[in-house]
């Protein structure tokens, strides 16, 4: 499994803004408070999002403003924001936009869980960006950050699950192990995750620990949803 070189994920190797959104919100050394109205949320969008046009970006932070009261939200914004962090957006012919020098952890996450799933047989060195807590503003709930989080969660767990199989593949059980407990902390209830979490202990000789976790999953799966594991999960234990 060859690593492609770094500049494969097209990002810049030196930044003099970072933008983190992932389990909180931090603008360099600055934690803004989180508010349903809070002017970062315009940074928030644009770290997700890339350029938007300003309409688009007006429209979706303030849905219930006129389309005229909405504009003039987001350049009062715009401005407060660059007046305590100067430079860190760009305006160009109506669209808005991160500057080139900003850096963000969304960014890094989306790089790498896409790299994965591009190429089958892709494993990122650092593996940091996808087994991290990674939540998006998880203390801001807008409609339009709900439908994002949902979005970058099932990308992150479904680059999780393809790195997993790949390292068992591999022979590599317990870095497999650190991934899918990664994922199953993400969601408990991924079987998926929870077989590579059994796949890695059996491999690693850990027969006690692999029927220690099947017997947590099915205990959450029996009082969550009523229902047991799939039959492929049960014959990992079968047939050791």
């Amino acid at each position: 499994m060859e690593n492609p070189p770094k500049d494969r994920l097209g990002l810049a190797t030196s930044r003099s803004h970072t933008v983190a959104v992932l389990d909180g919100f931090r603008v360099g050394t600055l934690y803004p408070h989180p508010s349903s109205h809070s002017v970062w949320r315009v940074l928030v969008y644009l770290a997700v999002h890339g350029p938007a046009s300003r309409h688009r970006v007006a429209g979706t932070l303030w849905p219930d403003a006129t389309q005229e009261r909405a504009l003039g939200n987001l350049r009062s914004a715009v401005w407060r924001i660059q007046h305590t962090v100067p430079g860190i957006t760009e305006a160009h012919r109506g669209s808005l936009r991160l500057a080139p020098t900003v850096s963000t952890d969304v960014e890094l996450l989306v790089a790498e869980g896409t790299a994965v799933l591009a190429d089958p047989t892709y494993v990122p060195e650092d593996i940091s960006p996808l087994t991290g807590p990674g939540e998006l503003t998880p203390d801001w709930n807008d409609d339009w950050i709900l439908t994002e989080r949902e979005r970058l969660r099932l990308l992150r767990l479904s680059a999780l699950d393809a790195v997993a199989d790949r390292l068992l593949d591999a022979g590599r059980a317990q870095l497999a192990l650190h991934v899918s407990l990664a994922a199953v902390r993400t969601d408990p209830l991924r079987e998926s995750s929870c077989r590579q979490v059994i796949r890695a202990h059996l491999m690693m000789g850990n027969p006690a620990q692999a029927i220690e976790q099947y017997g947590r999953y099915a205990s959450l799966l029996h009082d969550e949803l009523g229902v047991e594991p799939e039959r492929s999960t049960r014959d990992l234990l079968v047939s050791r």
